[in-house]
Order: C-alpha cells, then sequence, then structure tokens
C-alpha cells in the first residue's frame, strides 16, 4: 500500500504541513538591504554637505496601478436600460428586495 501525502507533498502522518522559516535566506536579504540602506544614508549626507536634497530611492517612487487606467471596453450600460434588476443584498437581509418596518400606529 502506497504512504498517504499530504497537499504539499509531505507525508500525512508527519504533520508539518507549514513552509519551514530559511534563516540563510532571511538573513542574507536582511543583509543587502541593510547594505543598500547604508549606502543611501551615504549619499544622503553627501548631498546635504553640498547643501542639495537627498537622492530619491526606487522604493520612493509612486507604485503604478490599476485604478488609473482608463477602461478599454464600453460598459454597455444602455442594454439595461428599462429593466428591473434584482441585487443580492448580502449585508443582513432576508433576501434581495425592499423591506418595510411597520410600526403599531398610536
Amino acid at each position: 500500500m502506497s504512504e498517504k501525502t499530504g497537499a504539499y507533498g509531505n507525508k500525512a502522518s508527519e504533520g508539518s504541513f507549514r513552509r519551514k522559516f530559511d534563516v540563510e535566506a532571511a538573513s542574507a536579504k536582511a543583509k543587502e538591504q541593510d547594505k543598500a540602506a547604508y549606502e543611501h544614508a551615504k549619499s544622503a549626507e553627501q548631498a546635504a554637505a553640498k547643501g542639495k536634497k537627498a537622492p530619491r530611492q526606487k522604493s520612493d517612487l509612486p507604485k503604478p496601478t490599476q485604478a488609473l487606467q482608463a477602461r478599454t471596453q464600453d460598459l454597455e450600460i444602455e442594454k439595461n436600460l428599462g429593466k428591473t434588476i434584482v441585487v443580492n443584498q448580502s449585508a443582513g437581509g432576508k433576501g434581495p428586495g425592499f423591506y418595510v418596518s411597520l410600526t403599531a400606529a398610536s
């Protein structure tokens, strides 16, 4: 009979389904980031000594986003003109539609 394996290829009886933390890779990445921060601080200090602004790091630059791109296709709003569409209300309703709470008239 074959041994059962988990979703990540580990033995099912082993129980170690979580990803292991790689200390060596993390320390190498931290050293690289420290070196980059040191170089940036050094160039900023040199620029300040000359009376100029510090150069910008690549991480300081704004990141492009999808929200700023223009639409390329038509929304086709006119195709639903004059139609009634029921929309599901997922936040605390009895179902789709409109509800009016009736109170006793005094």
